[in-house]
């Protein structure tokens, strides 16, 4: 279907070129003339607006992208990332899950988390959850109250703010990115808009450096980061 409105698009921006190339050359008075070069400009414009790489300048201007596009592989690539995660919500819970269908049900991995060894460790989040919500939807969940969600489970009984944004990929959803904090409304705006935008580079990037959702289980990376008293006082395991 995608293939399909390129080429419509493509074939009439072929007609209106046709149109004003012929009204240009054949005019019958200074209206047409005019029209000609007008009709020109306007397919002009709308050529750029089609073609031109804006995504392009907008991945050159993520900072994000720029720091993590320099990863060795895959699992330099999640650590990195789960670095900055950390370094953008100041918390001490922070997830990075994958979709993963290499079983007979799908479900969301975890492929990089950091938490202190007093909080709860999982790897496997169901489609049903709040992850699942974020994935399924593609829409990013801000609660500054965890507990006034309706039909809330409580994995970490910490949490009482939670963010999760989903990891996108070319109109796909890869996964999502969780932090979760024991302070109500934690995550302000400026938070959220980076951990979109590093969401935003991850997805960019996971297919690149050999991410595959049929990969089985034992084969993801998971990197794990047991956290003592400070953020950046942390371990790999």
């Amino acid at each position: 279907m995608k293939r399909l409105l390129i080429i419509i698009q493509i074939s009439l921006v072929a007609v209106a070129i046709g149109f004003a190339i012929f009204w240009v050359l054949h005019p019958e008075g200074p209206f047409e003339a005019w029209l000609g070069v007008t009709t020109t400009l306007l397919v002009a414009l709308e050529l750029v607006r089609q073609f031109w790489p804006w995504d392009v300048k907008r991945d050159a201007d993520s900072r994000f992208l720029r720091q993590l596009e320099s990863s060795g592989d895959l699992r330099d690539l999640l650590n990195r990332a789960l670095s900055e995660l950390e370094k953008i919500t100041a918390t001490d819970y922070n997830q990075i899950f994958l979709n993963n269908q290499a079983g007979y049900d799908g479900r969301l991995l975890a492929v990089a988390d950091s938490k202190p060894k007093h909080k709860q460790r999982y790897r496997v989040a169901s489609y049903e959850g709040l992850l699942g919500s974020v994935y399924a939807s593609g829409r990013t969940l801000n609660a500054p109250d965890v507990r006034q969600l309706e039909g809330y489970f409580e994995a970490v009984r910490e949490t009482r703010s939670e963010i999760v944004v989903p990891i996108k990929s070319d109109g796909s959803i890869l996964g999502v990115v969780n932090s979760e904090s024991e302070d109500l409304d934690h995550f302000t705006d400026a938070i959220r808009d980076q951990v979109e935008q590093l969401a935003d580079a991850l997805g960019h990037l996971l297919l690149r450096f050999g991410y595959n959702r049929r990969v089985p289980e034992n084969e993801l990376p998971w990197i794990q980061r047991d956290l003592g008293f400070s953020i950046g006082d942390h371990k790999e395991v």
